[in-house]
């Protein structure tokens, strides 16, 4: 690979944070608190706690789908 060329997502993986950080991630991007409010991106890190068996982003995630927010 030549140096001007981008490295993979596999070369760099992002940091492993823990399901209560991806929840309060999530709680971040769902309130706008100090982010810009982004519904999408808020659910994407409430699926990456719930697989990490976070069980506020479980309620967080099934209200969000019950309700359409």
């Amino acid at each position: 690979m030549s140096t001007t060329e981008t490295r993979t997502h596999e070369e760099h993986p992002q940091p492993t944070l823990s399901g209560e950080d991806e929840y309060q991630l999530g709680l971040k991007y769902e309130k706008g608190k100090g982010v810009d409010c982004d519904m999408r991106k808020a659910m994407k890190h409430y699926q990456r706690a719930v697989s990490l068996s976070n069980t506020d982003a479980m309620v967080r995630l099934g209200n969000a789908y019950q309700y359409g927010n």
